[in-house]
């Protein structure tokens, strides 16, 4: 059977809540209603790598209009299909170059390691930028990555298959090349009798170099949190947090 490439997320989001299963989104959402709980109003609020919407649809912000932003159309049209309180919209973007405009957000959030999809510094530059300009002022962003360490022992070498009737279902390959500071994850994607592959790659940067990159961006870095908690992140946390504001106008 030939199998035929196609792009991350162009097939596989026809079955990532499955793939995805394993993912806590309650306690997710938890965390980061924790996070806005001492933010003085949250009106409008932009998940700007929302997928299929699952994180969107448990965090049930009272008086908030969410709205839904991702690279993937396909992964977007499995969000539009939910049932999402308080969605304001979807937009498919790339959130290096945003289509909203500035000062439209009290806070924004790429989640799920997301942001390691940016390559190149040049991208997370920008990604920065364009977030801090659709910020209101005194808005906030909050991003997370996962760490070398958790990517040097859980996803050094993993593997998984699953099957969700007798045609359709998944392999999955993940590897980490330590030098390049690349994760790789390669999904052999079954439809019926098509057979298709999608290979995702992730710069996983250490905490200190997302540091490095905040701080030189228009944003002010406020806090790194480790593993859904709010002590400080450390080499060998799994997760970080990075809560980023934009500065309040100066007013004279």
């Amino acid at each position: 059977m030939r199998t035929k490439t196609a792009e991350p997320y162009e097939l596989l989001a026809e079955m990532y809540d499955a793939v995805m299963e394993h993912v806590n989104y309650t306690q997710w959402a938890e965390y980061i209603k924790k996070i806005l709980s001492m933010e003085k109003t949250v009106q409008r609020l932009v998940d700007l790598s929302c997928g299929t919407g699952s994180f969107l649809k448990k965090l049930e912000l009272k008086n908030t209009a969410f709205t839904g932003s991702d690279l993937s159309a396909a992964m977007l049209r499995q969000a539009k299909a939910k049932n999402i309180p308080g969605m304001n919209g979807f937009c498919c973007a790339d959130f290096t170059a945003l289509p909203f405009r500035s000062a439209s957000f009290d806070v924004a959030v790429a989640l799920y390691d997301s942001v390691n999809y940016l390559l190149e510094e040049a991208q997370v530059r920008q990604f920065l930028a364009e977030t801090q300009r659709i910020l209101k002022p005194g808005g906030l962003l909050i991003f997370d990555a996962v760490t070398p360490y958790i990517c040097n022992t859980a996803f050094k070498d993993f593997q998984e298959t699953q099957y969700f009737d007798e045609s359709t279902g998944f392999d999955r390959r993940s590897w980490y090349d330590a030098a390049e500071q690349i994760q790789y994850n390669e999904f052999i994607l079954h439809f019926k009798d098509k057979t298709y592959e999608e290979l995702h790659m992730q710069k996983i940067r250490k905490i200190k170099e997302w540091t490095k990159l905040v701080k030189s961006s228009p944003l002010k870095l406020t806090a790194v949190y480790a593993d859904y908690t709010q002590h400080p992140a450390k080499r060998k946390s799994e997760r970080a947090h990075f809560i980023c504001r934009k500065e309040p106008e100066t007013k004279f």
